[in-house]
């Protein structure tokens, strides 16, 4: 009895732990499924009432149209050619993704850098107010963003970089710098000091010993820095829309919201393949690196 008891208990939290599990898989996959899914209908099937669950109608132009800038005109039906603002010679979506690979590329190399610099000081260095910086950087990110937007909007107009380049990686930078700093510190923390102290006694100096031996022992805090700023920044949308009103500088975000949206008109099935498009670069980056990744939040966290 006390065996059958045991088994019926381990049957019931297999099957608990499974339902659990693929609600969860339901819940993660039905909007990436039904995004999948409106980015092969026509834009006028979206907005049907009521909603139709199985696709009425098939189509690749939500997928041709944002690659190659070609629209249809909605009042006489005509085929009209944009152009990117920024890149004349590429559509407007394409000028988004390059508009967002410059800017993500400079915030994820700014991050990287200057996290590496800091955590590693932060680690090593003993100095006054040490304890007192390193809250005070992590408290930065307790302040949710739309409560900066006023003072960072004013101190941009009066330094003259609103709708450039350099202000929204600046801000952006700004962004996920804190969070970085504390996790390559944490690595830094596991290495042993010995190592380092025997390479100072050679003759090497502070910066050879900390790109020559720390930062290949860091290399997985370094792949986390990296898809951590680069995730932030490429879908980032608030700064975008408030330190940038210019259409030659607009990101991959506020592009398609703008592009594809209205007071009067939204091509929802259009914007669903904008998105699906935008995801292949976080993907390439992503997938290689995703042991890096996933290890990169986890190791730090233990020292010794």
């Amino acid at each position: 009895m006390a065996l059958q008891k045991l088994r019926l208990e381990k049957s019931i939290t297999e099957a608990s732990r499974t339902i659990v599990l693929t609600a969860g898989l339901i819940a993660v996959l039905f909007p990436v499924l039904w995004l999948l899914k409106t980015s092969f209908i026509e834009n006028q099937e979206t907005i049907i009432n009521p909603i139709n669950w199985l696709p009425k109608s098939f189509t690749l132009d939500n997928y041709l149209m944002p690659l190659t800038g070609r629209y249809e005109n909605q009042v006489d039906g005509t085929i009209v050619i944009n152009k990117s603002a920024a890149w004349p010679s590429v559509s407007p979506f394409i000028g988004l993704v390059i508009n967002g690979l410059i800017v993500s590329g400079a915030v994820t190399f700014l991050s990287i850098v200057l996290a590496i610099m800091t955590g590693y000081g932060f680690s090593r260095f003993q100095f006054f107010g040490r304890r007192s910086l390193m809250i005070l950087v992590l408290n930065t990110q307790m302040f949710p963003y739309i409560a900066i937007v006023v003072p960072l909007y004013v101190m941009y107009r009066n330094l003259k970089m609103l709708n450039t380049y350099t202000g929204l990686i600046i801000a952006m930078t700004g962004m996920v710098l804190p969070f970085s700093i504390w996790m390559i510190k944490s690595f830094c923390d596991t290495i042993d000091k010995d190592l380092e102290e025997a390479a100072y006694i050679d003759g090497a100096s502070r910066f050879r010993i900390l790109w020559n031996i720390v930062v290949p022992v860091i290399t997985p805090g370094i792949a986390s820095v990296g898809m951590f700023a680069f995730l932030n920044s490429w879908n980032h949308l608030l700064y975008v829309m408030i330190l940038n009103t210019r259409e030659t500088l607009l990101t991959v975000p506020m592009g398609l919201l703008r592009e594809y949206s209205s007071n009067y008109y939204t091509f929802y099935a259009t914007m669903s393949a904008g998105l699906l498009l935008i995801i292949i670069p976080i993907a390439v980056i992503y997938i290689p690196f995703q042991k890096y990744f996933a290890s990169g939040l986890t190791a730090g966290a233990v020292k010794g």
